[in-house]
């Protein structure tokens, strides 16, 4: 896997462990995307059924940025379908010894990837910060 490949995939995952781990009371939520230089962006998300849309600002608008939902019949798979109507499909098993119970739970978790990605995550009540080894970003639900 290319290292811009890897990198895509490490975001896929992060954004829908991301939304994966948000308090499943809340229908509507933040993704706030932190570098090492500050704050890039915030995200809202909205449930959808049984997925998710993530809205993002855009030329001063807002629009549908994203939508994730678990692909029919199968376990654990969840498609990504950008705003140009491109899809991607993230496996879960692709994650050693993942537990979604787990990941709404624990306030401390510590996941890794079968390309070796490490993923951390930390939950203090309502919030949940997760960060990867692989990108110089920290991803914030709120």
């Amino acid at each position: 896997m290319t290292a811009a490949l890897s990198t895509f995939f490490t975001q896929l995952v992060m954004m829908l462990l991301c939304v994966l781990a948000a308090p499943v009371d809340q229908e509507e939520f933040h993704i706030s995307i932190l570098t090492e230089r500050g704050y890039m962006d915030t995200m809202r998300v909205q449930r959808q059924g049984n997925g998710y849309n993530i809205y993002d600002e855009s030329n001063g608008k807002e629009v549908l940025f994203m939508s994730i939902m678990p692909k029919e019949g199968s376990e654990q798979v969840y498609v990504f379908t950008d705003h140009e109507q491109k899809s991607t499909s993230i496996d879960l098993k692709q994650i050693e010894h993942f537990s979604l119970e787990d990941l709404r739970s624990k306030q401390r978790l510590r996941l890794k990837t079968e390309n070796g990605e490490s993923i951390r995550i930390d939950r203090a009540k309502n919030i949940c910060v997760l960060a990867s080894k692989a990108l110089e970003e920290t991803f914030v639900v709120h």
